[in-house]
């Protein structure tokens, strides 16, 4: 009571202090008696608002006391301004002084709380933005609202709508930088400020127009019955549309810690006594008193409303809210199959169609849908936590359908932003090491040969002695990421590193060694810069070579090369150009668009043909095309249109033959060129006689292309319902091979070449168990068990085949195994010293070795003892 006391008696002063300046005394001076009142009571609230602010902790009582009338006072001398012409010199030299300390104070303070970023006194800059807010708007309210009201409630309620329609409550306010480091968000403060700040001024408005009021300073003319009974009306609507507005932040702020709501209540309060202060001091007579009224009939109901839970208690929160939207996406999304016959790519599909638009989860500010679509599967999805506190972050599907293809997808990569980056949610606890498996050899701890934190890791030349890779550092400078690489040459006889005299880059947002360099057929390696710098070097020798200005343009990506490396694609800011691979020389390709969206190429055998696979955009009504170039001429053979492509599905390129091309993107296609036009096939409707769609009812598909060039094989391994078989196309015999494994199946052909077609599980089972089968005896089967990587952090195992030893190599969370084939036996164990749950690892092509890259560790080398 003593608190409610304190706060309500400088209201209840200045209102009586106010009234008996402007009624006692000379008339003919009251209206200049009564400006200088609210002039310097102005100057003094705002210099003791001020001390608060430059001392909160030793005054704060003070400054919180007259928060809720300073804005009321600003305005009430901004509209009794025309009395400051009457005023004589020496009245204006105290009342500009004092002015003028106070904005050079203000100024000089708003400095240090930028500079120093004290907490607590920017608590104080935000309070500082609410009376200025509040006082703007109320005085553009009382200034020209009565001239036309309905205009400037319908502004009013414009506002609301659209901050309700597009959902500004996900709005951030304040945001932890660091541990007791706060970074305020102007846009969304003034975004929440605008609520209260213009529409309680509104509504005051119209209570003093409803009073049928009069007075010297702001004549209200007198108001007939149907006027007021239109002015409560649209106050009622405002004060309901208000509350409304203010339950919507209330679920909002069950997506953070609350505050929202607080600091927008606190300036509901300010606004309200501002505009009763206004109302009574605007307002003649005995009617003037039924403003307080007003006061507490908006402070009664926002509090009234905020501590009942809006009437709904714990039945409505924003995860429910979340729930109620995903259903209703969910129905959009069904609603639009039956319309289109398949399921939108994009959530932004179902927009003007099915909804006017998709609304947010209400669970992490900021934080949007995941969607991933294709026309006969969904799935839907947000990152999620169970309470704003929350450290333990997790993906959450709200709703799909369909064969949905397994793997990463775009929560996956919001999930992993949002532990990155916000600090104040910490990544859940790392879990307990896994125990050791068991083997039947011993597990042979090895040590990195070269720690960095990234790597970029290239190909190995052509005689398979070298494997090139570069450690990448990157920063950002300016804003811009950049990253610097450092070349290496990695021998796989001795195991050692080797760098050139001239490897380190730094240019901006590249990506390492990928679409950057290419090895030629005489063992020496070329790299380009996106700066345009090209080098030629010898690994492992001092023999280096710069390129830059041997050409008349400057080349910033190596595209593609063929597997010979005789033949090369390069590319700068105006076209691609080809580059023998022997003498160097260069000819460029005309007709061919460089500005591409995730482009795919291949060579075809002996590297007469390059296949490009290209989009204009991201999106699916982007043009999306195959160009087929002759290396003879550098001259475009064919152009051909690739509908339905997207980002999502722009079609692999593989080349089967000198003359087929094989398609994989939403369909699985063999192009073949011989005949005018290009002959289609469909693999799997018109060569497997299956009818299921691609890539969605295959959990695996390979391709084997024959050394002569001139024939392949195709093989898919369908994961449908009725159908988990594995499938095998030869091109020379024209045969379908059926094999029905309940486990992954390997095929093995007699020029040292494989196909894997590894089956999906949904639930893993860790079997680790897998049917061998040699295509030239392929009634001959055998089946391997796998030892040694149970358990495990990742439930699939990716083999590699060693074609010149006999083996297989396997490697997961737990180390690497080499296992020899057919008998199945591991002949060797090896275990990452930094243990890491995930790495890349690089068979030499001859056997020499394994590369093992493992990013934030290091690199391995793992001889073999036999070959």
């Amino acid at each position: 009571m003593l608190n409610l006391i304190i706060f309500i008696s400088p209201v209840l002063l200045l209102i009586i202090t106010g009234i008996l300046v402007r009624a006692r005394g000379n008339s003919e001076t009251a209206g200049r008696r009564y400006f200088l009142f609210l002039t310097w009571t102005t100057i003094g609230s705002l210099a003791l608002t001020l001390l608060n602010w430059i001392f909160p902790r030793s005054i704060f009582g003070y400054g919180m006391a007259l928060f809720p009338v300073i804005p009321g006072l600003v305005v009430l001398t901004l509209l009794h301004w025309r009395e400051w012409n009457a005023l004589s010199r020496w009245t204006k030299i105290p009342i500009l002084s004092a002015g003028s300390i106070l904005l050079v104070t203000i100024f000089a303070q708003l400095a240090n709380v930028i500079l120093n970023g004290d907490i607590y006194q920017r608590e104080s800059l935000f309070f500082g933005m609410a009376l200025l807010t509040v006082a703007v708007f109320m005085f553009i309210v009382w200034r020209w609202g009565k001239r036309s009201p309905l205009l400037l409630v319908l502004i009013n309620v414009l506002y609301l709508t659209i901050f309700l329609a597009f959902d500004l409550g996900s709005l951030p306010m304040f945001t932890e930088t660091a541990p007791g480091q706060m970074h305020l968000h102007a846009l969304g403060m003034l975004a929440y400020l605008t609520i209260p700040g213009l529409t309680i001024p509104v509504m005051a408005m119209l209570t003093a127009g409803a009073l049928n009021t009069s007075s010297t300073t702001d004549e209200i003319k007198k108001s007939t019955w149907s006027p007021i009974l239109v002015r409560l009306t649209l106050f009622i609507i405002l004060l309901g549309l208000l509350l409304y507005v203010f339950r919507w932040l209330w679920l909002w702020d069950g997506t953070e810690d609350g505050i929202r709501i607080l600091f927008i209540m606190m300036v509901s309060v300010i606004a309200a006594i501002s505009g009763t202060l206004i109302i009574i001091l605007t307002v003649s007579g005995w009617s003037r008193w039924a403003g307080a009224i007003f006061a507490m009939v908006v402070i009664g109901s926002i509090y009234f409303a905020i501590f009942t839970g809006f009437g709904f208690g714990e039945e409505s929160t924003n995860y429910s809210v979340t729930e109620e939207r995903a259903l209703r996406i969910q129905e959009s999304i069904e609603d639009y199959r039956t319309k289109n016959g398949n399921y939108p790519m994009e959530l932004d599909d179902l927009v003007p169609g099915e909804m006017w638009r998709v609304p947010l989860p209400m669970i992490m500010p900021g934080q949007g849908w995941c969607y991933q679509g294709g026309s006969n599967y969904y799935r839907l999805g947000a990152v999620y936590r169970e309470h704003w506190s929350s450290p333990y972050l997790e993906v959450r599907v709200y709703a799909s359908a369909g064969n949905v293809p397994q793997g990463n997808w775009e929560c996956d990569e919001k999930l992993a932003e949002v532990m990155s980056q916000n600090s104040f949610y910490s990544p859940p606890p790392t879990p307990d090491p896994l125990p050791a498996s068991e083997v039947s050899v011993p597990r042979v701890v090895v040590e990195p040969i070269l720690q960095a934190r990234s790597f970029s890791v290239g190909d190995w030349s052509p005689d398979g002695k070298f494997l090139v890779f570069g450690s990448t550092e990157y920063f950002m400078t300016d804003g811009i990421e950049h990253v610097t690489i450092d070349l290496r040459f990695l021998d796989v006889d001795s195991g050692e590193i080797c760098q050139p005299s001239q490897s380190k880059w730094t240019v901006g947002q590249s990506n390492g060694l990928r679409d950057h360099s290419a090895w030629l057929s005489d063992g020496r390696f070329l790299y380009v810069t996106e700066t345009g710098a090209m080098t030629l070097f010898r690994p492992c020798a001092d023999e280096v070579e710069d390129l830059t200005d041997r050409y008349p343009v400057k080349f910033t990506h190596v595209m593609s090369s063929d597997e010979e490396g005789g033949h090369i694609l390069l590319k700068n800011e105006e076209a691609y150009w080809l580059m023998d691979g022997i003498n160097l020389e260069v000819r460029k390709i005309e007709g061919v668009p460089t500005e591409s969206y995730r482009p795919w190429y291949d060579w075809s055998p002996g590297g007469g043909r390059l296949a490009l696979s290209l989009m204009s955009g991201a999106e699916i009504e982007d043009e999306a095309f195959l160009y087929i170039v002759d290396w003879a001429s550098a001259q475009v053979e064919d152009v051909i249109p690739l509908e339905g492509a997207s980002d999502a599905n722009l079609p692999i390129v593989e080349w089967l033959t000198r003359d087929e091309l094989l398609l994989h993107g939403n369909t699985l296609t063999v192009l073949d060129f011989r005949p005018e036009p290009p002959a289609v096939t469909d693999v799997l409707h018109d060569i497997f006689l299956l009818d299921i769609a691609y890539p969605f009812d295959v959990s695996s598909m390979d391709s084997v292309r024959l050394q002569s060039g001139d024939g392949y094989y195709i093989g898919v391994q369908v994961n449908h319902p009725r159908n988990t078989d594995a499938y095998v196309y030869s091109s020379e015999t024209g045969q379908v091979e059926v094999f029905q494994h309940d486990v992954s199946t390997l095929l093995f052909f007699d020029d040292g070449q494989w196909m894997r077609l590894l089956k999906w599980e949904d639930e893993p089972t860790y079997r680790d168990e897998y049917e061998l089968v040699w295509m030239d005896r392929s009634n001959e089967k055998t089946r391997l068990k796998v030892e040694g990587h149970v358990p495990r952090a990742h439930p699939q195992l990716f083999p590699r085949y060693l074609p010149n030893s006999s083996q297989l190599v396997f490697h997961s969370s737990q180390g690497i195994s080499l296992v020899s084939i057919p008998d199945g036996k591991t002949t060797a164990f090896w275990e990452l010293s930094s243990h890491a749950e995930y790495f890349d690892v690089f068979p030499s092509p001859f056997g020499e070795g394994l590369i093992v890259a493992s990013d934030g560790d290091g690199l391995y080398y793992i001889p073999h003892s036999s070959k």
